[in-house]
């Protein structure tokens, strides 16, 4: 199978208290086809963290029904949304929602934005 470019992004950090990321994050569009993806379009580690370490705070069951799909650029992510590319074979439903950086190297988050819309 194809292998996407979207990045594992797996905790930097040994702490306990990031342990519970590595459940959620997928390093593969085809990891998890049965949770739904919350897509982040992210190119800085230290933003994409922060976004980590705030949704820790919420309610287990909740964020345990979700799953995280990164993408580091725009170009990445329209691919993803758009089946094309590296994920033209991808049959999995689309993100239930979209997290993005709006300043991105390549396709921005701007430009994203109109082409899905």
């Amino acid at each position: 199978m194809i292998s996407p470019k979207a990045k594992p992004t797996l905790p930097l950090s040994h702490s306990p208290t990031m342990k519970p990321y590595s459940q959620r994050l997928l390093t593969s569009a085809w990891d998890d086809l049965t949770h739904p993806v919350i897509m982040i379009v992210e190119d800085s580690d230290e933003d994409f963290y922060t976004f980590l370490r705030v949704t820790q705070n919420i309610d287990s069951f909740v964020r345990s029904q979700y799953k995280f799909l990164r993408f580091e650029d725009g170009d990445e992510a329209l691919d993803y949304l758009f089946r094309q590319g590296d994920y033209h074979t991808l049959n999995a439903p689309l993100p239930v929602g979209i997290l993005l950086d709006l300043n991105l190297p390549g396709t921005d988050g701007r430009d994203i934005i109109k082409k899905v819309n």
